[in-house]
């Protein structure tokens, strides 16, 4: 297996690289990715292994839905028309612009996010605003607001259209001493959840606790080998 990460630490430098093979047909490039990463043969005719049916799904699978879910605030008007809204945090705006935002009425703590990024590089935790100086992340704002030229890198088409924003939300207070808060992904395959990837000590960059469990949260001798 080729640890690129190790190699090409950056991983702006390793998106451009990315994005200026963007002329690549999309199959071929991810044969290419997938081998490098897994040092396996990507099977697409009859994919079994989890990270075979996710590149096939970046191929073939176009359901609209999927863009509305990769929007952080556009999923949100999804979960309401399901009757979840009492799930939801509390959101203070979303703005297309810098100037739209009314510093002065937010609360003591939020959370400042892209609509469309994804990772720690695309939060900002504001844990007291009297210690907040906005001229400070001014850089980074305009950044994610900046529309992406080229996202092809990663051949994930539903990022494609995504408008990029700003989201403000209500910040969530973790307890440190059990774990902080804990996040659950569910794993499905053909529609049904199979495993479930618990995470919890959660520190953006430098390390987080997790443990992987069957869907009635037995755990299971598994683990990921990047950790």
């Amino acid at each position: 297996m080729f640890d690129y990460k190790k190699i090409i630490k950056n991983r702006e430098l390793r998106i451009r690289i990315l994005n200026s093979l963007s002329f690549i047909p999309d199959e071929y490039m991810l044969r290419i990715q997938y081998y490098l990463k897994t040092g396996r043969k990507l099977h697409l005719n009859n994919p079994k292994r989890y990270t075979e049916k996710l590149q096939w799904y970046k191929l073939y699978y176009r359901d609209p839905l999927m863009q509305v879910c990769a929007d952080k605030y556009e999923v949100r008007k999804y979960v309401k028309s399901k009757g979840l809204e009492r799930i939801l945090v509390k959101n203070y705006g979303v703005y297309k612009s810098i100037d739209q935002i009314n510093w002065n009425i937010l609360p003591q703590k939020f959370v400042i996010k892209s609509t469309n990024g994804s990772g720690g590089d695309n939060v900002l935790l504001v844990d007291d605003k009297n210690n907040f100086n906005i001229k400070n992340y001014l850089c980074i704002l305009k950044k994610w607001l900046n529309p992406i030229k080229d996202i092809s890198g990663g051949r994930e088409w539903v990022y494609y259209n995504i408008q990029p924003r700003i989201i403000i939300d209500e910040y969530i207070e973790s307890d440190e001493d059990n774990g902080g808060l804990i996040d659950y992904k569910f794993f499905c395959f053909n529609g049904k959840i199979e495993f479930v990837y618990v995470l919890n000590d959660r520190c953006f960059g430098k390390f987080v606790h997790l443990g992987i469990f069957s869907n009635d949260f037995k755990q299971l001798p598994y683990y990921r080998n990047d950790e």
